[in-house]
């Protein structure tokens, strides 16, 4: 049975969806939503009292998301092909915008879980704001 992008949602023993497989496509999501919750308490938690404000600590968190998942996708295409970077090369531009893409497609996971840590942070006296 498939589902939007021709994903395959039967993972029977004639899928041909390995347990590496599934580990390859699971781990990047759980990682990236670990990084969606520490990120933003670490910046609530460090930043002064006064730049404490939600909107700086969740522009900040998914700025930082974002980037790393840019990251993500270059190291990604790296270790498919060396020859990558060579091709990435003759348009930088281009690529740099492959990569942005693909980290907006996946924001779209984990940036709702930056907007509940920062909405429901406690305030000094531990009642959520």
């Amino acid at each position: 049975m498939g589902v939007g992008l021709g994903l395959s949602l039967s993972l029977g023993r004639g899928s041909g969806c390995g347990g590496r497989d599934m580990i390859g496509l699971i781990a990047p999501f759980l990682v990236a939503a670990a990084l969606a919750v520490f990120i933003p308490m670490v910046l609530m938690r460090e930043a002064s009292p006064i730049s404490r404000n939600k909107t700086a600590v969740l522009v900040i968190s998914l700025l930082i998301l974002f980037l790393l998942t840019a990251g993500y996708f270059f190291a990604a295409y790296l270790a498919l092909d060396v020859k990558t970077l060579d091709v990435m090369k003759d348009n930088t531009t281009g690529a740099a915008l492959h990569f942005a893409r693909l980290a907006m497609y996946s924001a779209f996971f984990w940036a709702p879980i930056v907007f509940v840590v920062v909405s429901y942070r406690p305030d000094q006296k531990g009642q959520v704001k």
